[in-house]
C-alpha cells in the first residue's frame, strides 16, 4: 500500500487484535498484575482508610500471654472470645465480625460454648461460613440457623455446593454469618473479592458485607448486568463477577489490637481500673477479630505485602464498602479506541519521519503518557491496563522500524542498516532498564539487611521428632518476627531456621539502621527471656547469630511476568549473611558492618572486632559488635589496645593482652584462638586484615 494513512491504519488494526487475542487469552495477566501491584505499592495512601474500623487479632504474643499467664494452649476456651465480645459492646461497636469458623465444639464443653453464643446476642455480631463446591461438612442449610435476610436474584458462576458452618449454639447465636472464602489470583496474591455467593438456594454475602448490612439495616443489594449496588451505589465488576479491592496501606494500617491486651483491659474495667484499651476505644466502630499469628495459617499476599493478615484483607473491603471505593476496570471500548490511535500515531509518525532519532520519540512520548494516565487514574480509583499499551506500544514501533528497513528504497539504505542496531540484543536491554516500560519492577535503593541463624541447628533438628520441630520453628520465627515487624521491618523470606529481613522497603526509613540493630538487640533479649521455655518445652536452649550490612541493592517485584517476589538481589544482602557467619570466629551473636554503624550516631556503643577480608571483595570490611549499654567496661580499653597491636602485626604483645583479658570477655578469648590459627597458618593475616575463609 503506498497510501501511508491506509497502511497505518491496516496495521493498526492487526497490531490491536493481536493486543486483543493476548489479553482474551489471560496472556498478559502476570505481567499486567505485576504493574498494577507495583501502583498500588507506591501509590496507596493510608490516609484514606477508614479509622472507625478497628481490628483485634491473635498473635503470637497473644498465644504465648495466654500459654505463659494462663496456662492455655491453642484452640482457646470460647470465653476468651465472650470477653472481647463483651469489652466490645460495653464500648459501643457498630458490629462485630468474626474472622474465624467455630465448627468444632469448645474442647473446654457444652458451657463455653453457651458463654460464647450468650454473648453474641444482640450485638450485631456476623459469623464465618466456608462455602466450597468440593468439600465441607453441609450440602443444606442448617435448619437451626437463620436463614440469609437479603435473597435478590444471583448468578449461577458463583453458587456452591458444600459448605462449613459454626458449631451449634454458637451459630444460630450470630446476628447473620458471611463468607470469608477468597480465592487469590493464579499467582497466590489476593486483588479482587466475590461479594455474594450462593448455597442450597440462598445467598450468602461475604463477611465484610453482612458487617455492613447488619449495621446498616434499611440497605438493599442486587446485581446489574456486571455491576454490584448498593443502596443504588454501583461497582462494576470483573468478568469472574469479582470486586477489585482497594487497598489503603500495608499490614497495620487500620487500627490494630492484640487480642491479649483487649481481654487484659476487659478484666482491669470490670475491677474498676483503667484497662491500656478502654471499651470506649470501639464506640461506633466496625470491629473485625481475626488471627495473625504465623502458626494459625490466615496470612496472604496482597500487592503491598506477601505477608498480610485475612483480616485486614476484610477490613480493606468493608472500607471499600462504606466509601464505595473499589476499584474499577477502565472500560474496554475506551481502552481499546485509545490504543488503536496511538499506535496508528506511532506507526505513521516512526515509518514516514525522516529522521530515526525523532521518530523513536514517539513510542517514548506514548509510553510517557501511557504510564502518567496509569497514575492518573489509579487516584480515581480506576484500574487502566498498562500492559495492553506498553506490548502494543512496543509492537507498534518494532512494525515501524521492521517494515521501515524491509521496504525503504536506496535512499534510505542507511537508515535501515541504522535501524538494524536498534532491534539488537543491547539495544532492547537498554530498553528494559526502565521500569516504568517494560520490567516487572526494580529500583536501586539503600536497605539495612538482616540475617539470623541458629547456632547448632543442624542438631537441635536432628533430635526432634518432624512435629516438634515444625512447632518449635513456627513459634520460634513467630517471636523473632514479631520484634523485626513491630520494629518497622519487611520478612524477606524464610530459609528453615534462618530468617532474612531488610529495612528501608517498601516505605522509606530514615533511622534503618537504627532499626535493625534495635531489632537484633530485641531479639537476643527475648531469647533470653524464653530460653526457659524453649529448655522446658524442647530441651534446648536457643542462641542465634545476626549479622547486618547496610548497602545498596535491587530492590522490588523480582522473578518472571506469571511468579515474582517483592525481594532484593546485590552484593550487599551476601555480605550480611557472611558477617552473620563470620560471628563464630569471634564467639559473638550480633555482628555489623562499618556502614551499618556509621548510621548509629550516638545511639549504641559498638565494640571493634577486628578487619575481616571477605571473599569476592576487594576490600576488607571492618566489622562491629553493638550494645545496647557499656554496662561492663573493665575490658574495654585494654581490648582496643589489644587490638591496636594486633592490627600493627604485634601478635606477642597482643596476645598477651588478649590473654590478660580472656577470662572476662569472649572476644579476647577467641582472638587468642585466632594467633594461634595465624602462626600456623590455618588463618591468613595480612596488614591487620583477618581472612576467615580462605584456610
Amino acid at each position: 500500500m503506498k497510501n501511508p494513512i491506509i497502511h497505518s491504519t491496516a496495521l493498526a488494526v492487526v497490531i490491536v487484535l493481536i493486543v486483543f487475542f493476548a489479553q482474551f487469552t489471560h496472556t498478559l495477566d502476570g505481567f499486567e498484575n505485576g504493574l498494577w501491584d507495583l501502583r498500588v505499592t507506591y501509590l496507596s495512601k493510608p490516609t484514606k482508610h477508614d479509622p472507625s474500623i478497628k481490628l483485634i487479632l491473635i498473635d503470637q504474643s497473644s498465644l504465648d500471654w495466654a500459654e505463659n499467664n494462663n496456662n492455655l494452649s491453642w484452640p482457646w476456651p470460647r470465653e476468651m472470645y465472650s470477653a472481647i465480645v463483651d469489652h466490645c459492646k460495653k464500648g459501643g461497636a457498630k458490629a462485630i465480625l468474626f474472622d474465624m469458623l467455630f465448627s468444632e465444639p469448645s474442647f473446654y464443653g457444652k458451657q463455653d460454648d453457651q458463654r460464647f453464643a450468650s454473648s453474641l446476642i444482640d450485638n450485631n455480631s456476623v459469623g464465618a461460613v466456608i462455602l466450597s463446591s468440593t468439600q465441607g461438612e453441609s450440602i443444606q442449610w442448617p435448619k437451626e440457623l437463620l436463614k440469609p435476610i437479603y435473597q435478590p436474584i444471583m448468578i449461577d458462576t458463583i453458587s456452591h455446593t458444600h459448605a462449613s458452618f459454626p458449631t451449634e449454639p454458637i451459630g444460630s447465636a450470630f446476628n447473620t454469618l458471611g463468607s470469608v472464602v477468597s480465592i487469590p489470583d493464579s499467582d497466590g496474591i489476593t486483588r479482587k473479592t466475590t461479594l455474594v455467593q450462593s448455597f442450597d438456594g440462598f445467598n450468602v454475602p461475604s463477611l465484610s458485607l453482612s458487617g455492613y448490612l447488619i449495621s446498616h439495616p434499611s440497605s438493599t443489594y442486587h446485581y446489574f448486568e456486571k455491576q454490584f449496588c448498593l443502596n443504588h451505589q454501583c461497582t462494576p465488576l470483573t468478568s469472574e463477577y469479582k470486586a477489585i479491592i482497594n487497598y489503603h496501606g500495608p499490614s497495620q494500617t487500620y487500627k490494630t489490637f492484640n487480642a491479649a491486651s483487649v481481654i487484659a483491659s476487659k478484666i482491669l474495667e470490670d475491677e474498676g481500673k483503667k484497662g491500656m484499651i478502654p471499651s470506649t476505644t470501639f464506640k461506633n466502630s466496625y470491629v473485625i477479630i481475626g488471627v495473625s499469628a504465623p502458626g494459625l495459617m490466615d496470612l496472604k499476599s496482597t500487592p503491598l505485602q506477601n505477608v498480610y493478615p485475612g483480616a485486614e484483607i476484610h477490613a480493606t473491603i468493608l472500607d471499600n464498602l462504606l466509601h464505595n471505593d473499589f476499584v474499577s476496570e477502565a472500560p474496554s471500548s475506551i481502552t481499546y479506541i485509545a490504543l488503536f490511535v496511538i499506535i496508528f500515531a506511532i506507526l505513521f509518525g516512526v515509518r514516514y519521519h525522516a529522521s530515526l532519532l525523532i521518530g523513536s520519540l514517539y513510542p517514548i512520548i506514548a509510553l510517557t503518557l501511557v504510564i502518567i494516565t496509569s497514575i492518573i487514574t489509579y487516584y480515581f480509583t480506576i484500574w487502566f491496563h498498562l500492559a495492553v499499551f506498553i506490548v502494543g506500544i512496543t509492537l507498534a514501533w518494532l512494525s515501524a522500524f521492521g517494515i521501515k528497513y524491509f521496504h525503504e528504497g536506496a535512499q534510505k539504505r542507511f537508515i535501515k542498516n541504522a535501524f538494524s542496531r536498534y532491534i539488537s540484543p543491547q539495544v532492547i536491554d537498554s530498553l528494559i532498564k526502565h521500569p516504568e516500560n517494560l520490567k516487572l519492577g526494580g529500583r536501586r535503593e539503600t536497605l539495612s539487611i538482616l540475617f539470623s541463624d541458629i547456632e547448632g541447628f543442624t542438631t537441635i533438628s536432628t533430635h526432634m521428632e518432624p512435629e516438634i520441630l515444625a512447632r518449635f520453628l513456627n513459634e520460634y520465627l513467630g517471636l523473632m518476627s514479631d520484634i523485626i515487624m513491630d520494629l518497622g521491618g519487611t520478612i524477606d523470606k524464610y530459609e528453615g531456621d534462618a530468617i532474612i529481613a531488610f529495612w528501608n522497603a517498601p516505605l522509606p526509613q530514615n533511622d534503618h539502621a537504627i532499626l535493625a540493630v534495635e531489632a537484633a538487640l530485641q531479639c537476643q533479649k527475648r531469647l533470653h527471656e524464653y530460653n526457659p521455655h524453649f529448655v522446658e518445652r524442647y530441651g534446648y536452649a536457643i542462641k542465634t547469630r545476626f549479622g547486618i550490612h547496610t548497602g545498596e541493592v535491587i530492590i522490588g517485584n523480582l522473578g518472571t511476568e506469571k511468579r515474582f517476589d517483592y525481594t532484593f538481589i546485590g552484593d550487599a544482602g551476601n555480605l550480611a549473611s557472611r558477617l552473620e557467619s563470620a560471628n563464630k570466629q569471634f564467639s559473638t551473636y550480633i555482628m555489623i558492618s562499618e556502614d551499618t554503624k556509621l548510621l548509629l550516631s550516638d545511639r549504641y556503643v559498638c565494640r571493634e572486632l577486628g578487619l575481616i577480608g571477605v571473599v569476592g571483595r576487594s576490600l576488607p570490611v571492618r566489622v562491629y559488635e553493638p550494645w545496647s549499654s557499656l554496662s561492663d567496661s573493665n575490658f574495654f580499653l585494654p581490648y582496643h589496645e589489644a587490638l591496636t597491636l594486633l592490627y600493627t602485626g604485634d601478635l606477642n604483645k597482643a596476645e598477651e593482652q588478649f590473654q590478660h583479658l580472656a577470662s572476662l570477655d569472649f572476644v579476647s578469648k577467641s582472638y587468642l584462638s585466632i594467633i594461634q590459627k595465624i602462626r600456623s597458618e590455618k588463618m591468613s593475616f595480612k596488614n591487620g586484615v583477618l581472612y576467615l575463609d580462605e584456610k
